[in-house]
Protein backbone atom coordinates (compact mmCIF):
# COMPACT_ATOMS: atom_id res chain seq x y z
CA UNK A 1 0.00 0.00 0.00
CA UNK A 2 1.07 3.81 -0.47
CA UNK A 3 1.54 6.20 1.66
CA UNK A 4 2.82 9.60 2.42
CA UNK A 5 5.79 9.55 4.60
CA UNK A 6 6.37 11.85 7.13
CA UNK A 7 9.11 10.40 9.73
CA UNK A 8 11.57 7.72 9.85
CA UNK A 9 13.24 6.50 12.55
CA UNK A 10 15.61 3.36 13.42
CA UNK A 11 17.77 1.94 15.75
CA UNK A 12 21.02 -0.11 16.07
CA UNK A 13 22.89 -1.22 18.77
CA UNK A 14 25.99 -3.83 19.23
CA UNK A 15 26.12 -6.57 21.71
CA UNK A 16 29.40 -6.39 23.37
CA UNK A 17 31.20 -8.21 26.22
CA UNK A 18 34.38 -7.93 28.21
CA UNK A 19 37.50 -10.89 27.21
CA UNK A 20 37.95 -12.01 31.25
CA UNK A 21 41.44 -12.76 29.66
CA UNK A 22 42.63 -9.42 28.20
CA UNK A 23 40.33 -7.13 29.31
CA UNK A 24 39.11 -5.80 26.03
CA UNK A 25 35.25 -5.45 25.19
CA UNK A 26 34.69 -7.67 22.00
CA UNK A 27 31.89 -6.93 19.72
CA UNK A 28 29.68 -10.67 19.86
CA UNK A 29 26.93 -8.96 17.31
CA UNK A 30 24.10 -6.52 17.11
CA UNK A 31 20.77 -6.35 18.67
CA UNK A 32 17.48 -7.01 16.73
CA UNK A 33 17.03 -3.68 15.15
CA UNK A 34 13.75 -1.81 15.76
CA UNK A 35 12.39 1.13 12.86
CA UNK A 36 9.22 3.41 13.26
CA UNK A 37 7.70 4.55 10.31
CA UNK A 38 4.87 7.51 10.44
CA UNK A 39 2.86 8.74 7.45
CA UNK A 40 -0.94 10.66 6.91
CA UNK A 41 -3.99 9.20 5.76
CA UNK A 42 -4.71 12.35 4.16
CA UNK A 43 -7.22 11.89 1.62
CA UNK A 44 -7.83 8.08 2.56
CA UNK A 45 -10.47 6.47 4.88
CA UNK A 46 -8.21 6.58 8.57
CA UNK A 47 -10.19 4.47 9.73
CA UNK A 48 -9.81 1.89 7.12
CA UNK A 49 -6.22 2.42 6.56
CA UNK A 50 -5.67 1.60 10.10
CA UNK A 51 -7.79 -1.56 9.92
CA UNK A 52 -5.64 -2.85 7.19
CA UNK A 53 -2.13 -2.18 9.04
CA UNK A 54 -3.31 -3.57 12.21
CA UNK A 55 -4.51 -6.96 10.19
CA UNK A 56 -0.90 -7.54 9.45
CA UNK A 57 0.21 -6.89 12.78
CA UNK A 58 2.96 -10.46 13.39
CA UNK A 59 3.81 -10.39 9.11
CA UNK A 60 7.13 -10.71 8.56
CA UNK A 61 8.42 -9.29 5.16
CA UNK A 62 11.03 -6.78 3.79
CA UNK A 63 10.38 -2.67 3.67
CA UNK A 64 10.48 -1.17 0.55
CA UNK A 65 10.41 2.44 0.18
CA UNK A 66 10.17 3.92 -2.96
CA UNK A 67 11.42 0.38 -4.43
CA UNK A 68 14.18 0.23 -2.43
CA UNK A 69 15.00 -2.02 0.88
CA UNK A 70 15.64 -0.76 3.54
CA UNK A 71 16.76 -2.35 6.42
CA UNK A 72 17.13 -6.62 6.85
CA UNK A 73 15.67 -8.82 4.57
CA UNK A 74 12.99 -9.98 6.99
CA UNK A 75 11.54 -7.57 9.52
CA UNK A 76 7.67 -7.79 11.59
CA UNK A 77 5.20 -5.68 12.19
CA UNK A 78 4.89 -5.64 15.77
CA UNK A 79 3.01 -2.71 16.72
CA UNK A 80 0.49 0.07 15.09
CA UNK A 81 -0.83 3.20 16.57
CA UNK A 82 -3.15 6.04 15.24
CA UNK A 83 -4.19 10.22 16.55
CA UNK A 84 -6.47 11.98 14.95
CA UNK A 85 -5.76 15.07 12.87
CA UNK A 86 -9.24 16.49 11.01
CA UNK A 87 -12.71 15.18 13.02
CA UNK A 88 -15.88 16.57 10.82
CA UNK A 89 -18.22 18.38 13.10
CA UNK A 90 -20.31 14.96 12.66
CA UNK A 91 -17.48 12.96 14.78
CA UNK A 92 -15.91 11.37 11.45
CA UNK A 93 -12.52 11.15 11.23
CA UNK A 94 -11.40 12.71 7.87
CA UNK A 95 -7.76 12.08 8.41
CA UNK A 96 -5.20 10.96 10.59
CA UNK A 97 -1.43 9.73 11.64
CA UNK A 98 -0.74 6.41 11.89
CA UNK A 99 2.66 5.07 13.27
CA UNK A 100 3.84 1.56 12.64
CA UNK A 101 6.74 -0.53 14.42
CA UNK A 102 8.40 -3.00 12.77
CA UNK A 103 11.53 -5.28 14.71
CA UNK A 104 14.33 -6.88 12.95
CA UNK A 105 12.51 -10.65 12.53
CA UNK A 106 14.37 -13.37 15.10
CA UNK A 107 14.75 -16.10 12.04
CA UNK A 108 15.16 -18.69 15.16
CA UNK A 109 11.74 -17.58 16.31
CA UNK A 110 8.19 -18.74 15.47
CA UNK A 111 7.25 -17.87 11.84
CA UNK A 112 4.07 -15.65 11.61
CA UNK A 113 1.88 -15.29 8.75
CA UNK A 114 -0.42 -12.26 8.23
CA UNK A 115 -4.44 -12.32 9.06
CA UNK A 116 -5.43 -10.17 6.70
CA UNK A 117 -6.38 -11.90 3.02
CA UNK A 118 -8.63 -11.38 0.33
CA UNK A 119 -12.14 -13.12 0.25
CA UNK A 120 -14.89 -13.96 -2.03
CA UNK A 121 -17.34 -15.46 -0.40
CA UNK A 122 -18.45 -18.63 -2.20
CA UNK A 123 -21.78 -16.51 -3.01
CA UNK A 124 -19.99 -14.78 -5.09
CA UNK A 125 -20.76 -11.06 -3.91
CA UNK A 126 -17.26 -10.02 -6.00
CA UNK A 127 -16.09 -7.27 -4.01
CA UNK A 128 -12.36 -7.07 -4.91
CA UNK A 129 -10.65 -5.32 -7.49
CA UNK A 130 -7.59 -5.73 -8.53
CA UNK A 131 -4.60 -3.40 -8.21
CA UNK A 132 -3.84 -0.29 -5.63
CA UNK A 133 -7.40 0.96 -6.09
CA UNK A 134 -8.28 -2.06 -3.71
CA UNK A 135 -7.15 0.07 -0.85
CA UNK A 136 -6.47 3.12 -1.84
CA UNK A 137 -10.00 3.96 -3.82
CA UNK A 138 -12.44 4.55 -0.63
CA UNK A 139 -14.23 7.34 -1.98
CA UNK A 140 -18.27 6.93 -1.84
CA UNK A 141 -19.70 6.59 -5.37
CA UNK A 142 -22.82 6.68 -6.63
CA UNK A 143 -24.54 5.10 -10.20
CA UNK A 144 -27.76 5.67 -11.21
CA UNK A 145 -28.56 4.13 -14.25
CA UNK A 146 -24.89 2.98 -14.44
CA UNK A 147 -23.93 6.69 -14.63
CA UNK A 148 -21.89 8.41 -12.35
CA UNK A 149 -23.74 11.10 -10.05
CA UNK A 150 -21.59 11.39 -7.26
CA UNK A 151 -20.34 14.85 -7.72
CA UNK A 152 -24.07 16.10 -8.59
CA UNK A 153 -25.69 15.04 -5.13
CA UNK A 154 -24.48 15.64 -1.78
CA UNK A 155 -25.32 12.76 0.46
CA UNK A 156 -25.71 12.94 3.81
CA UNK A 157 -26.33 9.56 4.70
CA UNK A 158 -26.15 5.94 3.29
CA UNK A 159 -26.61 2.54 4.81
CA UNK A 160 -26.73 -0.80 2.76
CA UNK A 161 -28.12 -4.15 4.81
CA UNK A 162 -26.91 -7.37 3.16
CA UNK A 163 -28.50 -10.68 4.04
CA UNK A 164 -27.51 -14.31 3.57
CA UNK A 165 -31.20 -15.13 3.46
CA UNK A 166 -34.82 -14.56 4.04
CA UNK A 167 -34.35 -10.78 3.25
CA UNK A 168 -33.95 -8.92 -0.02
CA UNK A 169 -30.87 -6.40 0.51
CA UNK A 170 -31.90 -2.62 1.17
CA UNK A 171 -30.33 0.74 0.55
CA UNK A 172 -31.34 3.52 2.26
CA UNK A 173 -29.80 7.30 1.29
CA UNK A 174 -30.40 11.11 1.73
CA UNK A 175 -28.88 12.99 -0.02
CA UNK A 176 -29.01 17.00 -0.74
CA UNK A 177 -30.13 17.59 -4.35
CA UNK A 178 -29.37 21.62 -4.02
CA UNK A 179 -28.88 21.64 -8.17
CA UNK A 180 -32.24 20.54 -8.87
CA UNK A 181 -30.83 17.40 -10.88
CA UNK A 182 -32.71 14.45 -9.62
CA UNK A 183 -36.32 15.54 -11.32
CA UNK A 184 -34.38 16.50 -14.51
CA UNK A 185 -32.65 12.96 -15.10
CA UNK A 186 -36.83 11.75 -15.00
CA UNK A 187 -35.98 9.19 -12.60
CA UNK A 188 -38.75 6.73 -12.03
CA UNK A 189 -39.24 3.24 -9.73
CA UNK A 190 -37.50 0.42 -10.67
CA UNK A 191 -34.25 2.40 -12.23
CA UNK A 192 -30.74 1.12 -11.15
CA UNK A 193 -29.30 2.35 -8.01
CA UNK A 194 -25.27 1.21 -6.94
CA UNK A 195 -23.15 2.51 -4.39
CA UNK A 196 -19.43 1.64 -4.61
CA UNK A 197 -17.67 2.62 -1.56
CA UNK A 198 -13.28 0.89 -1.75
CA UNK A 199 -14.10 -2.66 -1.78
CA UNK A 200 -17.23 -2.62 -1.38
CA UNK A 201 -20.32 -2.55 -3.50
CA UNK A 202 -24.05 -2.71 -2.91
CA UNK A 203 -24.34 -4.02 -6.73
CA UNK A 204 -27.17 -2.91 -9.16
CA UNK A 205 -30.58 -2.82 -6.83
CA UNK A 206 -33.74 -1.27 -7.83
CA UNK A 207 -34.97 1.76 -6.91
CA UNK A 208 -38.73 1.87 -4.46
CA UNK A 209 -38.98 5.15 -3.77
CA UNK A 210 -37.03 8.67 -4.07
CA UNK A 211 -39.14 11.36 -2.08
CA UNK A 212 -38.43 15.28 -0.91
CA UNK A 213 -38.50 15.63 2.93
CA UNK A 214 -37.14 18.18 4.87
CA UNK A 215 -34.89 19.59 2.42
CA UNK A 216 -33.67 16.45 1.44
CA UNK A 217 -34.29 13.46 -1.47
CA UNK A 218 -34.92 10.08 0.84
CA UNK A 219 -34.03 7.03 -1.35
CA UNK A 220 -34.57 3.72 -0.61
CA UNK A 221 -33.77 0.77 -3.14
CA UNK A 222 -34.26 -3.39 -2.94
CA UNK A 223 -31.82 -6.34 -4.66
CA UNK A 224 -35.17 -7.42 -6.02
CA UNK A 225 -37.34 -5.95 -8.78
CA UNK A 226 -40.78 -3.66 -8.08
CA UNK A 227 -42.77 -6.93 -9.27
CA UNK A 228 -41.37 -9.41 -6.64
CA UNK A 229 -44.49 -9.31 -4.78
CA UNK A 230 -47.02 -9.66 -7.05
CA UNK A 231 -48.91 -12.96 -5.61
CA UNK A 232 -49.23 -15.66 -8.14
CA UNK A 233 -51.00 -19.22 -8.65
CA UNK A 234 -49.12 -22.05 -10.72
CA UNK A 235 -48.32 -25.41 -10.27
CA UNK A 236 -45.79 -27.95 -11.77
CA UNK A 237 -45.60 -31.84 -12.32
CA UNK A 238 -42.42 -33.59 -12.46
CA UNK A 239 -39.73 -30.58 -11.83
CA UNK A 240 -36.39 -30.39 -10.08
CA UNK A 241 -35.27 -27.71 -7.60
CA UNK A 242 -32.62 -26.21 -9.99
CA UNK A 243 -35.38 -25.91 -12.79
CA UNK A 244 -38.02 -23.84 -9.91
CA UNK A 245 -35.06 -21.46 -9.23
CA UNK A 246 -34.19 -20.75 -12.40
CA UNK A 247 -37.88 -19.98 -13.39
CA UNK A 248 -38.54 -17.38 -11.10
CA UNK A 249 -34.81 -15.88 -11.69
CA UNK A 250 -35.82 -15.63 -15.47
CA UNK A 251 -39.28 -14.50 -15.14
CA UNK A 252 -37.35 -11.32 -13.03
CA UNK A 253 -34.80 -10.45 -15.69
CA UNK A 254 -32.25 -12.02 -13.16
CA UNK A 255 -29.27 -14.59 -13.58
CA UNK A 256 -28.73 -17.41 -11.84
CA UNK A 257 -26.16 -19.44 -9.69
CA UNK A 258 -26.58 -22.20 -7.62
CA UNK A 259 -23.66 -24.06 -5.31
CA UNK A 260 -23.86 -26.86 -3.01
CA UNK A 261 -27.50 -27.67 -3.96
CA UNK A 262 -29.05 -30.96 -4.54
CA UNK A 263 -31.04 -31.08 -7.64
CA UNK A 264 -34.11 -33.30 -6.23
CA UNK A 265 -37.06 -34.31 -8.09
CA UNK A 266 -40.46 -33.34 -6.82
CA UNK A 267 -43.77 -34.80 -9.01
CA UNK A 268 -45.62 -32.44 -8.14
CA UNK A 269 -45.56 -28.64 -7.03
CA UNK A 270 -47.98 -26.24 -6.59
CA UNK A 271 -47.53 -22.15 -5.68
CA UNK A 272 -50.90 -20.91 -4.59
CA UNK A 273 -51.12 -17.58 -4.10
CA UNK A 274 -47.61 -16.82 -2.84
CA UNK A 275 -45.19 -13.95 -4.78
CA UNK A 276 -42.51 -15.93 -6.12
CA UNK A 277 -39.48 -14.91 -3.58
CA UNK A 278 -42.06 -16.04 -1.22
CA UNK A 279 -42.78 -19.82 -2.58
CA UNK A 280 -38.90 -20.04 -3.39
CA UNK A 281 -38.21 -19.05 0.46
CA UNK A 282 -40.63 -21.83 1.41
CA UNK A 283 -39.06 -24.18 -0.81
CA UNK A 284 -35.73 -23.29 0.57
CA UNK A 285 -36.26 -24.21 4.15
CA UNK A 286 -37.72 -27.36 3.61
CA UNK A 287 -34.38 -28.77 1.60
CA UNK A 288 -32.36 -26.28 3.82
CA UNK A 289 -31.18 -24.08 1.04
CA UNK A 290 -30.99 -20.27 0.80
CA UNK A 291 -30.71 -17.76 -1.91
CA UNK A 292 -29.53 -14.11 -2.40
CA UNK A 293 -30.32 -11.82 -4.93
CA UNK A 294 -27.13 -9.76 -5.43
CA UNK A 295 -26.54 -7.50 -8.41
CA UNK A 296 -29.52 -8.34 -10.37
CA UNK A 297 -28.44 -12.14 -9.93
CA UNK A 298 -30.45 -14.82 -8.08
CA UNK A 299 -27.84 -17.21 -6.13
CA UNK A 300 -28.87 -20.33 -4.51
CA UNK A 301 -27.03 -22.32 -2.22
CA UNK A 302 -27.27 -25.22 0.31
CA UNK A 303 -26.93 -23.67 3.91
CA UNK A 304 -24.14 -26.51 4.91
CA UNK A 305 -22.14 -26.28 1.82
CA UNK A 306 -21.76 -22.88 3.11
CA UNK A 307 -21.03 -23.61 6.59
CA UNK A 308 -18.50 -26.16 5.83
CA UNK A 309 -15.98 -24.06 3.71
CA UNK A 310 -12.78 -23.23 5.55
CA UNK A 311 -12.69 -19.82 7.32
CA UNK A 312 -11.94 -17.51 5.51
CA UNK A 313 -10.42 -14.86 8.13
CA UNK A 314 -10.16 -15.17 11.63
CA UNK A 315 -11.93 -11.43 13.75
CA UNK A 316 -11.21 -10.96 17.38
CA UNK A 317 -12.96 -9.08 20.06
CA UNK A 318 -11.71 -7.51 22.95
CA UNK A 319 -12.89 -6.66 26.33
CA UNK A 320 -13.66 -3.13 24.83
CA UNK A 321 -15.15 -4.02 21.27
CA UNK A 322 -19.02 -3.68 21.33
CA UNK A 323 -20.74 -7.05 21.08
CA UNK A 324 -23.83 -8.66 22.04
CA UNK A 325 -24.51 -12.86 21.90
CA UNK A 326 -27.26 -14.93 22.31
CA UNK A 327 -27.14 -18.10 23.64
CA UNK A 328 -30.67 -20.26 23.60
CA UNK A 329 -28.96 -23.46 22.54
CA UNK A 330 -30.82 -25.63 24.83
CA UNK A 331 -34.11 -24.65 24.31
CA UNK A 332 -33.83 -26.20 20.45
CA UNK A 333 -35.55 -29.08 19.29
CA UNK A 334 -33.16 -32.59 19.27
CA UNK A 335 -36.03 -34.07 16.89
CA UNK A 336 -38.68 -33.06 14.21
CA UNK A 337 -42.27 -34.31 13.22
CA UNK A 338 -43.88 -33.09 10.05
CA UNK A 339 -47.21 -34.31 8.96
CA UNK A 340 -49.60 -33.39 5.91
CA UNK A 341 -52.43 -35.99 5.26
CA UNK A 342 -50.60 -38.39 3.35
CA UNK A 343 -47.28 -38.99 5.27
CA UNK A 344 -45.28 -38.37 8.37
CA UNK A 345 -41.62 -36.71 8.25
CA UNK A 346 -39.38 -37.76 10.93
CA UNK A 347 -36.01 -36.42 11.74
CA UNK A 348 -33.64 -36.83 14.51
CA UNK A 349 -30.76 -34.32 14.89
CA UNK A 350 -27.49 -35.84 16.79
CA UNK A 351 -27.23 -32.09 18.58
CA UNK A 352 -28.01 -34.35 22.14
CA UNK A 353 -31.10 -32.34 22.31
CA UNK A 354 -34.22 -34.12 23.64
CA UNK A 355 -37.10 -31.83 23.32
CA UNK A 356 -39.27 -32.80 20.14
CA UNK A 357 -41.15 -30.51 17.97
CA UNK A 358 -44.09 -31.07 15.77
CA UNK A 359 -45.35 -28.78 12.47
CA UNK A 360 -48.45 -29.84 10.36
CA UNK A 361 -47.70 -28.40 7.03
CA UNK A 362 -49.56 -27.77 3.17
CA UNK A 363 -47.33 -29.03 1.05
CA UNK A 364 -47.48 -31.73 -0.65
CA UNK A 365 -44.98 -34.46 -0.08
CA UNK A 366 -44.84 -37.40 -2.79
CA UNK A 367 -43.16 -40.03 -0.74
CA UNK A 368 -41.48 -40.98 2.73
CA UNK A 369 -37.65 -39.87 1.85
CA UNK A 370 -39.05 -36.46 0.50
CA UNK A 371 -41.17 -36.33 4.24
CA UNK A 372 -38.30 -36.78 6.28
CA UNK A 373 -35.86 -34.63 4.00
CA UNK A 374 -38.99 -31.74 4.43
CA UNK A 375 -38.45 -32.42 8.21
CA UNK A 376 -34.85 -31.97 8.48
CA UNK A 377 -35.46 -29.27 7.13
CA UNK A 378 -37.92 -27.62 9.04
CA UNK A 379 -35.80 -28.80 12.38
CA UNK A 380 -32.72 -26.61 10.82
CA UNK A 381 -34.63 -23.66 10.81
CA UNK A 382 -35.62 -23.55 14.16
CA UNK A 383 -32.52 -24.37 15.57
CA UNK A 384 -29.71 -22.28 13.75
CA UNK A 385 -30.81 -18.57 15.03
CA UNK A 386 -30.36 -19.93 18.62
CA UNK A 387 -26.64 -18.87 18.86
CA UNK A 388 -26.28 -15.96 17.63
CA UNK A 389 -25.17 -12.25 18.18
CA UNK A 390 -23.42 -9.33 16.52
CA UNK A 391 -20.32 -6.86 16.82
CA UNK A 392 -19.89 -3.55 15.49
CA UNK A 393 -16.69 -2.03 14.65
CA UNK A 394 -15.04 0.33 12.12
CA UNK A 395 -16.22 0.00 8.78
CA UNK A 396 -15.37 -3.66 7.66
CA UNK A 397 -15.45 -4.01 3.61
CA UNK A 398 -14.17 -7.06 3.42
CA UNK A 399 -16.72 -9.48 4.64
CA UNK A 400 -19.94 -10.04 3.06
CA UNK A 401 -23.60 -11.86 4.64
CA UNK A 402 -23.08 -15.66 3.92
CA UNK A 403 -18.96 -15.33 4.46
CA UNK A 404 -18.01 -17.99 7.34
CA UNK A 405 -15.01 -16.49 9.61
CA UNK A 406 -12.94 -17.82 13.06
CA UNK A 407 -14.38 -15.61 15.98
CA UNK A 408 -12.44 -15.22 18.78
CA UNK A 409 -13.73 -13.29 22.12
CA UNK A 410 -11.80 -12.49 24.68
CA UNK A 411 -13.66 -14.11 27.89
CA UNK A 412 -15.85 -16.11 25.89
CA UNK A 413 -14.22 -18.38 24.68
CA UNK A 414 -17.06 -20.59 24.51
CA UNK A 415 -18.04 -18.89 21.71
CA UNK A 416 -14.64 -19.29 19.57
CA UNK A 417 -15.11 -21.03 16.40
CA UNK A 418 -16.43 -21.07 12.94
CA UNK A 419 -19.30 -18.94 12.83
CA UNK A 420 -21.67 -17.55 9.90
CA UNK A 421 -22.09 -14.16 8.50
CA UNK A 422 -26.30 -13.88 7.71
CA UNK A 423 -26.11 -9.80 7.94
CA UNK A 424 -24.22 -6.84 7.74
CA UNK A 425 -25.38 -3.45 8.17
CA UNK A 426 -22.60 -0.77 6.89
CA UNK A 427 -22.66 2.63 7.31
CA UNK A 428 -20.81 4.31 4.61
CA UNK A 429 -20.76 7.98 5.63
CA UNK A 430 -20.06 7.10 9.39
CA UNK A 431 -17.67 4.09 8.11
CA UNK A 432 -19.08 1.92 10.59
CA UNK A 433 -20.02 -2.43 10.50
CA UNK A 434 -22.80 -3.88 12.45
CA UNK A 435 -22.38 -7.47 11.50
CA UNK A 436 -25.12 -10.07 12.45
CA UNK A 437 -23.77 -13.80 12.96
CA UNK A 438 -24.83 -17.69 13.94
CA UNK A 439 -22.86 -20.27 14.78
CA UNK A 440 -22.34 -22.11 11.69
CA UNK A 441 -21.96 -26.21 11.10
CA UNK A 442 -26.34 -26.76 12.15
CA UNK A 443 -27.17 -30.43 12.19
Amino acid sequence: MYQKLRELSESFKVKKKSDSTSSNVVITGSDLQNFNIEFSTVGQDAMTVYELWRKQIGLVDPILIQGSLFGPDNVRLHKVAMKSEHISNSGILLNGTLTVTFEEDNLQGKTFKSKAMPYISPIRRDYFQEGPTAVEDLVLKVLYNDKDITDAIDINSCIHNMYACSKADTLDMTFNDTNKVWDGWNAEKGDLIEVICGIAKTGKMFINTVKPQNGSMILKASSIPLNAKEKKNKSWENVYTLQLAKEIADRHGLGFESYGVTDYLYSYVRQENESDFEFLQKRCELESLAFVVFDKKLILYSEKYLEEQEAAEEIELGNDSDYDYTDNALSGYGSMTIKNGNFTGVYSSSNGLSKPGEEIIQTFMSSQDEANRFAKGILRQYNKKLSSGYWKNPIHRELSAGSVINLKTTGATSWNGKVFISQIRQDYVNSTSKTFFRKAEID
